[in-house]
């Protein structure tokens, strides 16, 4: 094998986890408020209300946490990656994350009917 190539592969791998974070990042607010309605619903279903701790912990990284660090990925993104070979990398990387988390969300949906 050329370690040209080798080493092209291993940079379009790492822009492709790149994408993967990114599609990470992207969707934490979103998945934190609904991961926050499970938590207060199941202690709900407990008849305990949710400590200020928890609430807020959720209020911190769905207003300021989460935000940055999109923010900032996205950021750095946008400034290491401008080739069409880069963009489609990242891309792929990005939808293949999404749509793992769609299913793996769907399938949480399903197992916590009262929380729908």
């Amino acid at each position: 094998l050329d370690r040209s190539s080798a080493a092209s592969d291993v940079y379009k791998r790492q822009v492709y986890a790149s994408g993967v974070a990114y599609a990470l990042e992207a969707s934490a607010v979103h998945e934190l408020k609904i991961t926050r309605e499970f938590v207060v619903k199941a202690l709900q279903e407990l008849g305990v209300v949710a400590p200020k701790e928890i609430e807020s912990f959720f209020n911190s990284h769905i207003s300021e946490i989460e935000v940055m660090h999109e923010a900032r990925l996205q950021e750095a993104s946008l400034q290491s990656y401008s080739t069409d070979q880069e963009i489609a990398a990242y891309g792929a990387g990005f939808h293949k994350a999404m749509t793992v988390m769609d299913a793996w969300w769907h399938g949480l949906a399903r197992e916590v009917p009262s929380v729908n």
